[in-house]
């Protein structure tokens, strides 16, 4: 008998202590029952070691790997090494899932042959809900297009997804490296046969102030441009023009955003990154209403509150236009 289960639910986890158990049961409660949960302990220093190991000992469904801290990439991908099933799904430690989370993805997934499937996302628990709406249908490239120019159909997170295994064959997630995602996941759209959205809200993005994107801001930051110069690269070596320019547009905007927060913040701009500050304001009042309301929940961060904030703080300093 063949006990491989259809889903492997990898959730990293890291100092959230607090919202571990929220998370771990909207997981165990689905109405999907033939998964595995891979709960990936990345040397937390509070309890949640211990909150995974109390997990494991109850649900036969749950796997715990303990390891020593090595961010966020680096627990996804002690999770893919071990995972077993035929999906895989990523869900934050400090994030949470519809009932129908995983029953509504793989229905999709099934129904449409599609070897990513996506869901939408809210900052509201109470929100989340499950329809029957048909799914809209991608081919890599332009689910790509969608990511780069900020559609709201296909977002740059790894969660809230579900991915055809083989995916994962020859990609991992880049240690060492915050907002990971901008590094892998348009590679992975890009290499799938079909990708399907569904305007479903599935995933509970939390927002708190200790979390990765919406922390205090830090040159690493940057490391979001680094992502895009490699996708950027690897979408030039495979003659995609389109979407080559689609993605230097999104990293100009980001560059200029980014460069503006951190003389906000008085953090060093590494020198390869710099714009001059008003050369990036000057660039920001270019933007299109669409690209302004849209890039910045959308593109590398599904909430950017606080750049958002400061944008508005910038357009109200040099009386730009309200968009």
């Amino acid at each position: 008998m063949d006990n491989t289960p259809v889903v492997s639910v990898i959730v990293p986890v890291y100092r959230v202590e607090s919202f571990l158990s929220q998370c771990v049961d909207s997981i165990l409660n689905q109405t999907f029952p033939d998964f595995e949960l891979i709960l990936v302990d990345d040397g937390s220093p509070d309890n949640c070691g211990s909150i995974c190991e109390d997990y494991a000992s109850k649900d036969s469904r749950v796997r715990v790997v303990h390891q020593k801290n090595g961010g966020l990439s680096a627990a996804r991908n002690a999770g893919i090494d071990i995972a077993r099933g035929r999906f895989l799904s990523f869900v934050d430690s400090d994030d949470a899932v519809s009932p129908h989370y995983l029953e509504r993805l793989v229905a999709v997934a099934a129904e449409t042959d599609a070897t990513i499937v996506t869901g939408q996302f809210s900052i509201h628990a109470d929100a989340l809900s499950s329809g029957t709406e048909p799914a809209r249908l991608l081919n890599g490239a332009e689910a790509c297009l969608d990511v780069y120019r900020g559609q709201k159909t296909v977002k740059i997170s790894a969660w809230c997804k579900l991915y055809h295994r083989s995916l994962f064959d020859h990609r991992r997630f880049p240690v060492g490296r915050i907002h990971e995602d901008q590094f892998l996941i348009p590679l992975l759209l890009y290499e799938s046969i079909r990708v399907a959205a569904i305007p479903d809200l599935l995933y509970y993005y939390r927002i708190h102030s200790a979390s990765i994107s919406h922390g205090t801001f830090s040159k690493k930051r940057f490391d979001d441009i680094e992502g895009l110069d490699l996708c950027i690269d690897f979408f030039r070596n495979k003659n995609e023009e389109e979407i080559v320019q689609a993605a230097k547009r999104s990293r100009q905007i980001l560059l200029s955003a980014y460069n503006l927060q951190a003389y906000n913040a008085n953090v060093a701009i590494p020198e390869q990154y710099h714009i001059d500050r008003h050369d990036a304001i000057s660039f920001m009042r270019t933007l299109s209403p669409e690209e302004s309301n849209t890039f910045y929940r959308s593109l590398a961060h599904p909430v950017k509150t606080r750049l958002t904030e400061y944008w508005i703080k910038i357009k109200k300093i040099f009386h730009f236009p309200c968009i």
